[in-house]
């Protein structure tokens, strides 16, 4: 659990960029700094091996792929952020009544009516659909 935050930092002084990239066949050439608790960073060379662990304010230089690095300080950002909803469920459930419903709409069901008033009969009727249907009934 926790978070950590990670950076990618670019190796290439004299020529960074695009060109650089594509003498290594697209592969960028850099450090990777990962921090789970913004105490300590871990770097990992451009080969993805581990190099150390610095603290931040340490002033203490580490060197990965021929240039010195040194981690001042650390602050903790996000980009995507990651998070649990409770009510998600709730949502769902919500939209699988409404699926339902939109389907149940296109049954078609008739009523019909008898009325008698003295001698006479009356007869009325609906449909939600197919109402020639109801007609021939």
């Amino acid at each position: 659990g926790g978070e950590r935050y990670g950076a990618f930092v670019p190796l290439d002084d004299d020529d960074v960029g695009a060109s650089a990239a594509a003498r290594r066949g697209g592969a960028l050439y850099g450090a990777s700094l990962v921090a789970r608790d913004l105490q300590q960073v871990a770097i990992y060379g451009p080969d993805g091996n581990f190099v150390g662990v610095r603290r931040p304010g340490s002033n203490k230089p580490i060197v990965v792929g021929g240039t010195e690095i040194i981690v001042d300080e650390l602050r903790g950002a996000a980009g995507l952020d990651l998070k649990v909803d409770p009510g998600v469920p709730y949502v769902y459930a919500g939209f699988a009544g409404l699926l339902v419903t939109v389907f149940v709409s296109y049954v078609s069901h008739s009523q019909i009516w008898l009325w008698q008033d003295g001698d006479e009969l009356f007869v009325g009727g609906t449909s939600n659909r197919a109402k020639l249907a109801l007609l021939k009934e």
